[in-house]
């Protein structure tokens, strides 16, 4: 929680092992995920745990449950569908976030390279594209 916590985000909810936060912007959840992937990188004989990431951005309905705030919606989903082509030790970041200037900017200061692949959407007949860094 401390890495999410770091860069101004907030866990959502734990569902079975996985986590969701949301963040301020697509740069704070990118630095965050950098962080927890080197924090559970195979040379860290601290934890077994390996991980996988994805980040996505959208609209999405917030519902205030059990006094605490829960999202629903297609961008969540899309964002669990994410980690079909998303391998342990990865992160992926959808089209849409891709698209962000600051973390298109950070990235390039960063020097950081993203493998696009193919995304293919089961439920339209379209294909988008996400990008993957392997930390």
């Amino acid at each position: 929680y401390t890495l999410i916590h770091n860069e101004k985000g907030t866990v959502v909810k734990t569902i079975g092992d996985a986590i969701m936060a949301s963040f301020p912007s697509p740069k704070h959840a990118l630095r965050a995920a950098k962080e927890m992937q080197e924090w559970f990188h195979p040379e860290n004989k601290h934890t077994p745990v390996r991980i996988r990431i994805s980040i996505h951005a959208g609209n999405c309905l917030a519902v205030n449950l059990n006094s605490n705030i829960d999202y629903f919606g297609n961008t969540v989903n899309y964002a669990a569908k994410m980690q079909n082509v998303t391998d342990s030790g990865e992160i992926s970041i959808s089209e849409s976030v891709f698209r962000d200037r600051d973390l298109r900017d950070y990235l390039r200061e960063k020097e950081i390279k993203l493998k696009r692949i193919d995304f293919p959407l089961s439920w339209t007949n379209r294909t988008d594209s996400v990008y993957i860094w392997k930390v």
